[in-house]
């Protein structure tokens, strides 16, 4: 099945928006609380998957904007507290370094303390172009990041990364969600199976970052 212009997908996850460069932290904030709330349910069962270290992936309608193309949410269990796991996700330019189909990922500004431009570029295929995005990156510390294309490759990307406290104390439900419109005629369904078979990969990587950048001593 082929997606030509489907990313790897942890796509924080998160672009040259010269337009936005005055944007302030209320309208970052704004985009934050927009974003930050796609539609979780995780129940009895799937709690019990994530213990046992499995993803949990499905499709949810974005709450905010109906219009919207549908999202995939994937969620995984990190074994660390949500601040330990915010320090990696805030680490824009290091988060995917684990990731070989990501040759690069920069801030390219700084709007203020807790939003950012940040270009990536993603290569996903030797039969294909590198695919070169920005997205408008806004964090509430500790708790949630949320993101959105500005600018580059793909019609419309936006999703956001929420950190939930698990049934432990030590324990964080990490929850991404992802919409994505590459801009070429493939039914959203194809994109939205692409998305929902990588996106166990990539927490799974994100997983691992966080526990190389804080191991259980």
């Amino acid at each position: 099945m082929r997606t030509p212009q489907s990313p790897r997908s942890a796509l924080l996850p998160m672009h040259r928006g010269a337009a936005l460069a005055g944007t302030g932290m209320a309208l970052g904030t704004i985009l934050t609380v927009a974003m930050a709330r796609p539609a979780l349910a995780v129940d009895a069962a799937q709690y019990g998957k994530l213990r046992q270290g499995q993803v949990v992936v499905q499709n949810v309608k974005p709450a905010q904007n109906p219009g919207a193309a549908s999202a995939v949410q994937a969620t995984v269990l990190i074994r660390r507290p949500p601040e330990q796991v915010f320090t990696v996700l805030r680490d824009s330019e290091n988060l995917f370094k684990n990731d070989p189909s990501f040759k690069r990922v920069r801030v390219v500004k700084r709007l203020d303390a807790n939003t950012e431009l940040v270009e990536y570029t993603l290569k996903i295929s030797p039969l294909l172009p590198a695919f070169v995005y920005t997205n408008k990156v806004a964090y509430v510390p500790n708790r949630a990041s949320s993101f959105k294309r500005v600018a580059g490759s793909f019609e419309q990307m936006n999703g956001s990364a929420q950190l939930l406290p698990g049934n432990k104390p030590d324990e964080t439900l990490f929850v991404y969600t992802l919409s994505l419109k590459p801009g070429v005629p493939v039914p959203q369904g194809i994109i939205n199976g692409f998305l929902g078979s990588d996106l166990p990969r990539s927490l799974k990587l994100i997983q691992q970052r966080v526990y190389s950048r804080f191991p259980n001593t």
